[in-house]
């Protein structure tokens, strides 16, 4: 018994020296990532993990308002980590949180969270860039304070190693704030907010110009066998910095691994158009890995397919058709399809609705069971030849047929055995398939649908989704 009280002390004194060290560093407190704070939300129905730091050993005591409790001890770190069970949507509610010293977060709401990353097509905010505005920006701005939707930006950083904590702050959705919202995201959170009318949290996390490799982890990138980045960066400016591998999943990705969310997504490639034979296997790689750091290995993660632009050094069609490929071998991904959003002269198109409310569609059904709702694109099903000089195609996610809307027929070429693509004439056909010939083209063997950098689409399926772009010779 003395030997156990004796053990206990040495225990206790221990941990009153390593807090009294750590008040000397001025961490013996609760701290938080940037994240945990008033105004956030989490997500519904969940075991909603919460992590922080303290002094080593302190127990931790969680209680939010809704009625749930949980209790943690830190490590000989003083790092911590649990979970509370987080109710039905509402609120607003508090969460407490106990340790050396107490923090209470105030104005909590509980919905649906969503992750949201790429580079400056996923970042563009509702008011636009420069010379590059958003189209319907205003009246969505005007509309943002009914929709409770909580908004957190994290701000762009680079670096070396993984980061413990993030920067940025969480943001109430009012004609103040919104203008500076990703207008993807919160399109896709306003459709959401419509259909399910609960509160969305939308984590926004995008640089501009950057390669997929940089979001790449440490693990990811020797699996691909990528170069490594410098031991040090040569230059403070991010633009110099963003083209290594990992450097943005250190700093804009890892932090936030283990925060409790439904699923993620992703706006980027454009940076990798020059470089489309390596995109498959990075971004499948990417997506896997992200899913292991979550431990959410059915995680949805959804993206968008680089609209049309007069690229100057490649043809864009062939990094769409390493997205599209990603889509058809990767479980729980969708791809949005926007051949008829693009703009040959801007790299960022104003039409971020379409966008926004193209990916909530797959959440919507895939996520929250809509039935009924469409939410995939048309693509070819099988191509017939129509005797000698007509090439005959048929359609999947194409139910009724397609469509142009009243456009024009632009965008289909068809080939010889040459290979020289030219325009083709378009009939439509009672069995909703579409028929294919040129009068230059005596026997053709091969269709390409908008396989360029900038031709745009103008066929649709009955619920106005574009036609995935294609080619069938190799």
């Amino acid at each position: 018994m003395h030997f156990y009280f004796f053990s206990m002390s040495r225990y206790f004194i221990l941990s009153l020296l390593l807090c009294f060290f750590s008040i000397s560093s001025s961490i013996a407190q609760v701290k938080l990532p940037a994240f945990f704070s008033s105004h956030m939300i989490f997500q519904q129905k969940s075991q909603a993990k919460v992590w922080g730091w303290d002094c080593p050993y302190s127990t931790i005591f969680l209680k939010g308002s809704w009625g749930a409790k949980s209790k943690t001890v830190a490590d000989e770190h003083g790092r911590w980590s649990t979970t509370i069970s987080t109710p039905a949507a509402g609120g607003p509610f508090s969460l407490s949180i106990k340790g050396s010293t107490k923090i209470l977060l105030k104005d909590i709401l509980i919905g649906e969270v969503w992750f949201c990353s790429g580079q400056s097509n996923m970042y563009m905010p509702l008011k636009g860039y420069s010379n590059q505005p958003v189209e319907g920006a205003n009246s969505a701005i005007l509309k943002s304070s009914k929709y409770l939707i909580r908004y957190f930006q994290q701000e762009k950083s680079a670096a070396l190693s993984p980061k413990a904590t993030a920067a940025g702050k969480w943001f109430i959705s009012n004609t103040k704030n919104s203008p500076d919202f990703s207008a993807v995201a919160y399109f896709f959170a306003q459709q959401l907010s419509e259909a399910l009318n609960v509160p969305i949290g939308i984590i926004q996390s995008s640089v501009g110009g950057s390669p997929i490799a940089a979001w790449l982890s440490e693990s990811a990138r020797q699996q691909l066998q990528l170069p490594s980045a410098p031991q040090k960066f040569q230059s403070d400016d991010l633009k110099k910095q963003r083209k290594w591998p990992t450097v943005l999943y250190n700093s804009m990705i890892h932090p936030f691994e283990g925060f409790t969310i439904k699923g993620m997504l992703w706006y980027q490639g454009e940076s990798d158009v020059t470089a489309p034979s390596r995109y498959a296997s990075c971004f499948s790689t990417l997506i896997q890995d992200y899913r292991q750091q979550w431990e959410m290995p059915e995680m949805p993660f959804y993206f968008v397919q680089i609209a049309p632009y007069g690229y100057l050094k490649a043809n864009a069609g062939f990094l769409r058709e390493a997205q599209a490929q990603v889509a058809e071998t990767v479980k729980n991904t969708g791809m949005v399809v926007t051949t008829d959003l693009g703009e040959k002269a801007h790299i960022h198109p104003r039409k971020k609705q379409a966008v926004g409310q193209r990916l909530a569609y797959w959440a919507l059904v895939h996520q929250y069971g809509f039935e009924g709702l469409q939410c995939k694109s048309p693509k070819l099903d099988k191509i017939k030849k129509d005797g000698e000089h007509v090439l005959k195609l048929f359609f999947q996610n194409a139910r009724y047929g397609l469509s142009t809307f009243g456009g024009s027929t632009d965008g289909f070429s068809i080939a010889g055995k040459d290979r020289h693509f030219y325009p083709a004439k378009v009939v439509f056909n009672k069995d909703r398939s579409l028929s294919l010939s040129s009068d230059l083209v005596e026997h053709p063997v091969a269709v390409r649908y908008c396989f360029s950098s900038a031709q745009a689409g103008n066929f649709y399926n009955n619920a106005h989704l574009p036609l995935q772009p294609f080619r069938t010779d190799q």
